[in-house]
């Protein structure tokens, strides 16, 4: 400022006046337009003025420092300042729909402030384009944006200030699976960002899960061939009817063991045939019949093959008095896969006696039995034993531990 002016501490040391303008540019920023308490609009007004030369005395204006623009919602009384430095044009941000006052001041090196230049005005009304969210397919989930307004869910459209960059964030309820985007130039999986300049309607899809999880066996059991294992499964979602239940072995297809399981039992009782390979590379899979792209496997199990077979005889099993003309019962127990007819013979002081049956059913669960009708003229002994024979394989039989006595 020019030195010839003396200033006390409350007065304005005054530039001349110069010439301010207001130009009714106008753009829209990403804030939320929402009819509702909370939400707020956004506008902007440019202004731009002729620099001052002179002091009001009319000498030059050397030390010119920058300017403050003022604003507010009354004429002539400006609740806002911003300090925007040496410039002649500012653009005032972040206005909310209203009508605006705008005065400027020039402040000198020495923190001299001039008066306020004329003032101009604005009204701001945003304009407004409604987006649209739409959901569709088998499932269901939440759609959610920022900034806020959209929470579908419940609330799926929302007015937004033209220009407004929303980004959509697609979430999947258990049991779902978000597919894809479609609208708005929105695609893939990820989340969706659009620039809201016309009404615009997206659509999430989502899809119900199906899917089979093979529970049993868990990888981790040993099965025996010969015996009969139940194997399970849990599903999600609306698989077919039938399930195809395959043997799998090294990853392959060894067996399909049934082709129609019904899906809502979960359980399919497989006997292992006795001639089933050992091997520590099983595994269980269990498919939708008609769509086979859903199904479950189960993890490496261990199939080891039948024991060696062999028959134990339990009664009489050696101590016990018989009595000629009686019926008594012999009894035995049996492994792996004997056959199913055995032969059961008398053997006395260590010597065939006679065949007592030649053809008697194995039995089953591992057990058997056949009732004997002792002859009244059966030859009184106390070194009797019974043997039963596999008719299929002489070398499994089994004898009475100990001898038992036949008496009259």
């Amino acid at each position: 400022m020019s030195q010839y002016y003396k200033l006390t501490k409350l007065s304005k040391h005054r530039f001349s006046r110069f010439l301010f303008y207001c130009f009714a540019s106008f753009a829209i920023l990403n804030l939320v337009l929402f009819l509702s308490a909370g939400k707020v609009y956004s506008g902007q007004a440019t202004l731009s003025w002729d620099p001052p030369t002179t002091n009001a005395d009319g000498t030059p204006l050397l030390d010119l420092a920058g300017y403050n623009v003022y604003y507010g919602n009354t004429s002539s009384n400006y609740s806002q300042i911003i300090d925007v430095g040496n410039v002649t044009a500012y653009t005032v941000a972040n206005l909310n729909n209203g009508t605006y006052y705008f005065a400027v001041t020039a402040y000198d090196t020495s923190g001299n402030e001039s008066e306020y230049s004329n003032e101009v005005s604005k009204t701001i009304q945003s304009t407004q384009y409604t987006l649209t969210l739409n959901k569709s397919g088998t499932g269901s989930g939440t759609v959610t944006s920022s900034p806020t307004g959209i929470n579908c869910g419940t609330d799926c459209s929302e007015a937004y200030n033209a220009g407004t960059v929303v980004t959509l964030t697609a979430s999947p309820a258990a049991g779902s699976t978000f597919t894809g985007w479609s609208g708005g130039g929105c695609t893939g999986t990820g989340t969706c960002s659009i620039t809201v300049n016309a009404n615009t309607t997206v659509t999430a899809t989502f899809t119900k899960q199906t899917g089979i999880t093979v529970t049993s066996p868990n990888g981790s059991d040993t099965w025996q061939a010969g015996t009969t294992q139940t194997i399970r499964w849990t599903y999600i979602g609306s698989p077919g009817s039938y399930v195809k239940i395959e043997l799998l072995k090294g990853g392959a297809v060894v067996s399909t063991l049934t082709s129609y399981a019904r899906t809502s039992n979960g359980a399919y009782n497989w006997r292992i045939p006795t001639s089933q390979s050992s091997g520590t590379d099983y595994q269980i899979r269990v498919s939708d019949r008609k769509n086979s792209s859903v199904n479950g496997t189960s993890g490496n199990f261990t199939i080891e093959g039948p024991p060696s077979p062999e028959i134990t005889v339990t009664r009489p099993a050696g101590g016990e008095t018989l009595v000629a003309g009686s019926i008594q019962t012999i009894q035995w127990t049996y492994t792996g896969s004997p056959g199913y007819i055995v032969k059961i013979e008398l053997f006395k002081g260590g010597s065939f006696h006679s065949i007592i049956a030649y053809y008697a059913y194995i039995g089953s669960g591992g057990r058997g039995y056949y009732n004997w009708i002792i002859p009244f003229t059966q030859t009184t002994g106390t070194d009797y034993r019974i043997r039963v024979t596999s008719i299929s394989s002489s070398s499994v039989t089994g004898t009475s531990n100990g001898d038992f006595t036949i008496q009259p």
